[in-house]
């Protein structure tokens, strides 16, 4: 740990002559990058004054590059950095250039939390301009037309998702399209609708769209896809330092860490995995920090333990200068810590992930406790696969490290246990380069061929079409993302295997399953060394050379090798597995449907239409059915509604049975179960208890619980709408009480819906 924490080399400021432009260049051994003057550049006269006005006087290497690359000419942008190296300001300056030539502009961010801030942002900044700044991120069902007067719209992808359905008119009067931490593209749960709109908004509105997004390793590959022109660096305001250490005592590291940091006026992240955890450190912390406060802190931090909507445990803690962030926490206690850490009066927190997500909040040093991540299993409540983070989060997270204009060097440091995941973490994280560890990312990969994403947008564009051929349905997938990635990874594969949309041939079948390689592999396996065996349960068979292997597949759907590389490659055919596949579609064709049921050939769209969701016509279109419209005027997903659609026939007659199927849904929609008092912590707040009381009486996070309060009026309507067409009438009528009751305690608040419970 000694020397981690050392003053930087002394700056060296030198300027360097670009084009008959005068550049300032900073270093310390590595480039920070240049500024170019504002006046010197070349920034449209009346938003040069609006910056100026806010102290802007130079443009961020970042800036410069995107003006240079027809920012103001209208090119759609893909700008790829890391966090506080200025990309934020080419959106706005984009922005800027359109609603002050009468245009309107939608900046769009994946979680209510980041659109809550950049709207109270571009809301402070550019009042003067007289604009009309309006926030959306609340119930998918309502009336876009409130929205229609908005100069600058701040919303989230799944809002904006279900105005694109909505489809109201001044949406063909917006002019740019801002779309923050694209990369979130990659996300298994939001990733395939967040590719939906980016498709639907270059088919339909005549945009410039800018792309923000944290350094990715495709992001050439990602720009190409969306047309864009790719402004990259990885140039940072502050220079990080990365170091992985191996501690047997994390806890103790920690504290000496955190000690010399506050004792030189700096400020501490730290990262865990749980809430208990952050929890339980912040504690553990409390000597180490308190010591270093003056009194004006103190009396400062003193002051919020008398706001009583705050956590008490939280501002219990924070007298002494250390503090804790997770989901749990009530929504101002959340802010209460993001603020007082950026005024610098807590000097240190204990967080998980709800902290990197994009919210301003940076510091000298940010620790890593926790690399793995647990994730939930399907739907099951109790049982959990753990996994390594994705080097994109892994570098968001390490990358708040360094405050402009406090830092001249920001720190991060990896606390491993053992020798072994020390080596883990820099081959898997880091390239090691000029005697410095330099971050490795990962590629963002589509989330839209996941089968209830791909169900969801084969209804969405008959919604869409209003009647779409199989061909339409194609011509959707053909231009997303998941298909260019798919068949540059395996030139064999046809868009129809891909999709599903008809029932696959074997051939087609197999090819889905497998990758180029192995398919490749298996036509070099002679006829003459495979033996076969057909019995009435499964097709069996032994490959002699190179070495023996015996795979097969059987009537239960379960197919299976000897081979290493099926072990490795779960569902994916190996070689073996493939040509007994393709000798089983040539010599015994009574197999066929063995090996289909096996390869998983559903066909999404015969689903759809047996599930009442699609109609096919006679002339061999498909249309939605009412069920199928409303499901997307909702903003359900197909499943979704398939499941409330069933449960409305069963016996609910109160309204906690009423609730209890709205958390069903939820569970669903987003993969969050609740805990199974939920339903009447629901209750109790609808009846006129507090969230405080109403979580403390349940024992339930007051966080979770506003989580689902705040999307609670949207599930309610879904679920009393599906029961209606059903003509559940007891369903309905409990449902339209609860609604007015809901109304009632909204206090006239736009209702928001993210994040239900995500730590």
């Amino acid at each position: 740990i000694r020397g981690i924490l050392s003053p930087p080399a002394l700056w060296t400021i030198s300027l360097v002559y670009l084009k008959s432009r005068c550049w300032c260049q900073i270093m310390d051994g590595s480039s920070l990058g240049v500024f170019l003057r504002l006046d010197e550049s070349k920034v449209p006269e009346k938003i040069r004054e609006v910056l100026k006005q806010q102290g802007i006087n130079h443009l961020r290497t970042i800036q410069s590059m995107a003006i240079q690359e027809g920012l103001f000419e209208g090119a759609n942008l893909l700008v790829c950095s890391p966090s506080a190296s200025g990309k934020t300001l080419v959106g706005e300056l984009a922005i800027l250039k359109w609603v002050l030539e009468g245009g309107k502009a939608v900046y769009v961010a994946p979680l209510k939390a980041l659109a809550r801030e950049k709207f109270s942002i571009l809301a402070r900044k550019y009042r003067g301009l007289n604009l009309r700044t309006r926030i959306s991120t609340g119930d998918f069902h309502y009336t876009p037309d409130i929205l229609e007067d908005a100069d600058i719209l701040v919303t989230t992808t799944e809002r904006f998702d279900s105005l694109l359905r909505l489809n109201p008119n001044w949406l063909y009067d917006v002019r740019v399209i801002v779309v923050d931490e694209i990369h979130v593209m990659g996300d298994g749960v939001r990733g395939g609708r967040l590719e939906s709109v980016l498709i639907r908004i270059r088919e339909r509105l005549r945009v410039q769209l800018i792309g923000l997004s944290a350094t990715i390793a495709n992001a050439r590959e990602l720009a190409d896809w969306l047309g864009c022109r790719l402004i990259e660096s990885d140039i940072r305001p502050v220079p990080l330092k990365n170091y992985v250490l191996v501690e047997r005592d994390k806890l103790e590291a920690i504290r000496k860490l955190v000690s010399k940091t506050v004792q030189s006026n700096g400020q501490a992240l730290i990262f865990v995995a749980h809430r208990r955890d952050a929890e339980s450190l912040a504690r553990k912390l409390v000597d180490s920090v308190a010591c270093f406060l003056t009194e004006e802190e103190k009396v400062a931090l003193e002051s919020f333990a008398e706001n009583k909507n705050y956590s008490k445990r939280l501002t219990e803690l924070m007298r002494d200068g250390v503090g804790f962030h997770h989901a749990g926490l009530n929504h101002d206690s959340r802010e209460l810590v993001e603020d007082a850490f950026r005024r610098g009066l807590l000097k240190v927190v204990c967080c998980t992930t709800t902290l990197s997500a994009g919210i301003d909040a940076p510091a000298r040093l940010v620790i890593l406790r926790d690399f793995y991540v647990y994730n939930r299993v399907e739907m099951v409540t109790d049982e959990f696969e753990v996994e390594l983070m994705n080097a994109n989060q892994f570098h968001q997270i390490l990358g708040r490290a360094g405050r402009p204009n406090y830092d001249s060097v920001g720190y991060s440091v990896v606390l491993c246990d053992s020798d072994a995941d020390h080596f883990m973490v820099r081959k898997k994280y880091f390239d090691f380069k000029n005697g410095e560890l330099r971050p490795k990312y990962d590629d963002v990969v589509s989330s839209i061929g996941y089968p209830p994403n791909l169900e969801e947008q084969i209804l969405l564009r008959t919604f869409e079409c209003e009647e779409a051929t199989g061909e339409d349905i194609l011509k959707f997938f053909e231009r997303t993302f998941w298909w260019r990635s798919e068949k540059s990874k395996n030139p064999h594969l046809s868009l129809e295997a891909l999709v599903q949309i008809t029932s696959l041939n074997i051939p087609d079948a197999v090819v889905n399953h497998c990758e180029a390689k192995e398919f490749k592999a298996a036509g070099r396996i002679r006829s003459e060394d495979l033996r076969v065996q057909v019995l009435p349960q499964k097709v069996e068979a032994t490959i002699k050379k190179p070495v023996v292997n015996i795979c097969s597949f059987n009537e239960e759907g379960n197919f299976q090798c000897t081979c290493s590389y099926y072990a490795r490659e779960e569902k994916k055919l190996c070689r073996h597995l493939i040509k007994l596949a393709q000798f089983v579609d040539r010599s015994y064709p009574a197999y066929r449907g063995l090996i289909s049921r096996c390869l998983n050939a559903d066909n999404f769209l015969k689903k759809l239409v047996d599930e009442g969701l699609i109609v096919e016509t006679t002339n061999g279109t498909f249309k939605p059915t009412s069920f199928g419209r409303l499901i997307m005027r909702l903003y359900l997903k197909p499943m979704t509604g398939i499941m409330i659609r069933s449960r409305v026939h069963d016996d609910i007659d109160d309204e906690l049975q009423f609730l209890e199927l709205v958390l069903s849904a939820v569970e669903l929609e987003y993969g969050r179960p609740q805990p199974q008092v939920m339903g009447v912590a629901i209750l109790d707040y609808i009846k006129g208890k507090s969230v405080r009381e109403a979580s403390s009486l349940h024992a339930v996070s007051q966080g979770d619980l506003e989580s689902v309060i705040s999307g609670l009026n949207w599930m309610v309507h879904c679920v009393t709408e599906v029961a209606s067409t059903e003509g559940a009438e007891t369903v309905k009528k409990i449902g339209k009480s609860l609604e007015e009751r809901i109304k009632i305690r909204r206090e006239g608040k736009e209702l928001e819906i993210w994040n239900w419970g995500n730590d």
